[in-house]
């Protein structure tokens, strides 16, 4: 099925370092941000010209390294850093209360320290967290209300998985680099059994779903890009004319807003900033 990509919005964000990851709720877009000190930008999704609140992550004593949000409960989570040398891992969580304001507390503090975790959550809400042990990945998994669910002992023998995106079918799919440096994608049961695996032609610097059927974005620079069907399949994408060419020159992030559908895409260059754009696919009946 040939795809149709188009985009919503391009805007030029106001200086905010360098960006680290993305993370959207119902209203919000949340953005993890480096520069000298470690902070998180909020936009209103109606208006991301502006950033309307900056959360200092400093002034709860963690220092964050990724961020993902939970629709069901319209939260954040922060995959953080604590502790006089920055080696204790732990995970907070972002809600407002009754008054709209931001409240930033404790959730998961039962993490190994000196360990690099990856973070991600399902559609179902579960909070799943991953580290590398030998050969294998460690997966452990928390219910919404933060308590642990199981852990998992994956051997999977990969290099540098710097995402994990859970499928719709209850499957893990791995992002991680080839021995070439390219992105390969690996999807998994739970019991740990290899369904298949893709190796992009791309040294792209993130991959993430593209819509709510699974399918698969990989992004690299200089408007490179290819689209991938559930089964690791590559899609034939048509684009609008103006855009062919204007895609996205240094692509640092791609996230999937599943409660829009959409596909956001921050390019970052250094000495130039930032820009976001927000693309969606459509089958080109």
């Amino acid at each position: 099925m040939p795809m149709r990509m188009e985009r919503t919005d391009k805007i030029k964000l106001a200086f905010c370092g360098v960006p680290v990851s993305v993370a959207t709720t119902n209203e919000e877009l949340y953005m993890h941000c480096s520069f000298r000190y470690e902070f998180i930008n909020v936009f209103d999704r109606s208006d991301l010209r502006k950033v309307k609140h900056v959360i200092q992550t400093g002034d709860y004593n963690f220092h964050p390294r990724a961020i993902v949000a939970c629709s069901l409960s319209n939260c954040v989570y922060v995959l953080s850093l604590k502790g006089s040398q920055l080696n204790m891992n732990s995970v907070e969580r972002i809600t407002k209360d009754d008054r709209e304001q931001f409240v930033v507390s404790p959730w998961i503090s039962d993490l190994s320290p000196n360990d690099k975790y990856v973070i991600s959550i399902s559609t179902e809400g579960s909070l799943i967290l991953s580290k590398t042990e030998g050969a294998d990945a460690i997966i452990r998994i928390y219910r919404v209300d933060g308590s642990f669910q199981q852990e998992l002992r994956l051997n999977l023998d990969l290099f540098y998985v710097s995402r994990i995106i859970p499928k719709s079918n209850g499957n893990l799919l791995f992002v991680s680099l080839s021995q070439g440096f390219k992105t390969q994608l690996t999807e998994t049961s739970l019991d740990g059994k290899i369904v298949r695996q893709y190796q992009s032609s791309l040294l792209a610097p993130d991959a993430n779903h593209s819509d709510s059927k699974d399918r698969l974005l990989i992004v690299d620079r200089d408007n490179k890009m290819e689209l991938l069907d559930p089964q690791f399949n590559a899609l034939r994408v048509t684009l609008p004319m103006e855009m062919s060419d204007n895609l996205w020159t240094n692509p640092s992030l791609l996230h999937y807003d599943g409660v829009r559908n959409e596909v956001v895409v921050i390019d970052y260059k250094f000495g130039i900033g930032a820009s976001l754009s927000v693309f969606n696919f459509r089958e080109d009946k």
